[in-house]
């Protein structure tokens, strides 16, 4: 706190504020237990054998999660994967298609029968899990 915070406004507020904010993670509960869980083997009140047990990987892998903490610090342990498309993805054209004949020629059907009549019609093959999930959109 600035000694005459009284009498003016701290000069270092404004940076002390946006430090915090550069440093904010939005972490899942298992990275926030892998954390936890570093931050015991830091104060050595577990071991890494233990960690990695509680955690269900190796040791060797507990010690590269460890290195990576070491190194790069928090955002070492929260996923590189966040806010990316999944690699199985549909291509967006296909699944806007397959939304729109849907709703165009098989608006009552459930999603087994909407994915044959696709596949039978249209010639479009997509998985029944894909077809619940946009007929829950369509909804």
């Amino acid at each position: 706190m600035c000694p005459n915070s009284h009498k003016l406004k701290c000069p270092n507020k404004i940076f002390i504020r946006r430090l915090t904010l550069e440093n904010l993670f939005i972490m899942s509960k298992k990275e926030l237990f892998v954390y936890d869980l570093i931050i015991k083997v830091k104060e050595k009140r577990i071991s890494q054998m233990k960690a990695s047990e509680l955690l269900h990987i190796s040791d060797r892998h507990f010690r590269r999660l460890w290195k990576a903490y070491k190194t790069y610090g928090l955002s070492a342990l929260i996923s590189k994967k966040r806010g990316k498309p999944s690699n199985n993805r549909l291509p967006e054209k296909l699944y806007k298609r397959s939304i729109f004949l849907i709703k165009k020629n098989y608006k009552g059907f459930g999603p087994t029968l909407a994915n044959e009549k696709l596949l039978e019609n249209h010639k479009i093959k997509i998985s029944v899990e894909t077809m619940d999930d946009s007929s829950r959109a369509l909804e």
